[in-house]
């Protein structure tokens, strides 16, 4: 199921929660729709990359990383380079 699905039903189940009728939110939903047509969602991760044989230094770096909100693939990228970098010098 694509982020945006999840994120929808999440959405929903929320405002269930909060006690919004099905009208309100099908018009909720109908304006969240229209308003991020133009953004593109993913689902936010903080989990922590561990490294075997990686200095402490690059495994400090790449936690704040993830802390800060990279993307998965930045933070692929940071690691794939790095990995690369260390296992040749």
């Amino acid at each position: 199921m694509p982020n945006t699905e999840l994120l929808r039903d999440d959405f929903i189940n929320e405002l269930l929660n909060d006690g919004f009728t099905e009208e309100e939110i099908i018009k909720i939903l109908w304006a969240f729709d229209k308003a991020s047509q133009n953004y593109n969602i993913t689902h936010k991760s903080t989990d922590l990359i561990t490294l075997e044989g990686m200095p402490e230094a690059v495994k400090w770096f790449l936690a704040s990383k993830a802390v800060k909100n990279c993307s998965e693939k930045t933070l692929h990228q940071y690691k794939y380079k790095l990995f690369n970098f260390f296992t040749t010098v």
